[in-house]
């Protein structure tokens, strides 16, 4: 796991670094933000193998990735940005989309785009998963329809999703070099089920990543990985509400 704090670094340093960071861990891209004199921001980064869970804090800034930086630099992935404070607006592929807490947004590192985050007061929070296309069992001209489009994160699948990122993103520190394998195998089959939901493509979904989806969408607890029970009541929520608030009062157990 990184975990990175421009405020560790001397003020000059800040914004600098936090560039570098983002596009050796993340996709290359330029970035511009009005803070950049004293760039305070925030990255916990989950690597996975192939699979990627980054809790991110930042202020407002402007993002570009070009063709240009495709064509030195395209890892062919996905990102899928929830947002839990702030907001994040995008254009890509034809689409101008602006999304805020609890909303999510899947978009594609392989093409370009344009976007802007506003943080207002307080630094813009959020949870991004980076994953390559080819370990989504989904039709690709089908996942085009939900590229850079709103989806709701707080109610049903988003809800279930919602929490299980926040939730794995937190615990990070906990995690051992085993445990890998399999939470980047229950965040596919999670990410597949969700995107699944909103094509109403459940029959292109392997049976087997179907079910498990199925059965912790159903159950009023799952188990993450090495034996830690997160358990979730999937219902929907005030706008004003965190999206992982069905996990609070819970208790975890060892299994």
């Amino acid at each position: 796991m990184t975990d990175f704090r421009t405020e560790d670094l001397p003020v000059v340093e800040r914004f600098g670094s936090w560039h570098d960071m983002t596009a050796r861990a993340l996709v290359p891209n330029t970035i511009r933000s009005d803070h950049e004199a004293d760039f305070r921001a925030s990255a916990r980064v989950l690597d996975l193998g192939g699979v990627q869970i980054s809790e991110l804090a930042y202020p407002s800034l402007e993002t570009r990735r070009s063709a240009q930086l495709i064509r030195r630099s395209d890892s062919d992935c996905y990102q899928l940005m929830l947002t839990l404070r702030g907001g994040h607006r995008i254009l890509q592929a034809g689409r101008d989309t602006t999304i805020g807490p609890g909303d999510v947004m899947l978009y594609d590192t392989s093409r370009p785009w344009h976007g802007w985050t506003a943080a207002g007061p307080e630094m813009l929070r959020g949870v991004m998963v980076q994953f390559p296309r080819s370990l989504l069992p989904l039709p690709a001209n089908r996942l085009d329809q939900l590229n850079a489009v709103r989806l709701p994160g707080r109610d049903g699948m988003g809800a279930v999703l919602s929490c299980y990122l926040t939730q794995a993103a937190a615990a990070g520190a906990a995690y051992t070099m085993a445990d890998g394998p399999r939470l980047a195998t229950c965040t596919l089959d999670l990410l597949t089920a969700f995107l699944a939901h909103h094509l109403d493509a459940d029959t292109s979904v392997p049976f087997q990543a179907r079910h498990r989806a199925l059965c912790w969408r159903s159950a009023s607890s799952f188990s993450v990985t090495w034996g830690t029970r997160i358990c979730l009541r999937v219902r929907s929520l005030p706008p004003t509400t965190s999206p992982c608030a069905p996990c609070t009062g819970f208790s975890r157990s060892r299994i």
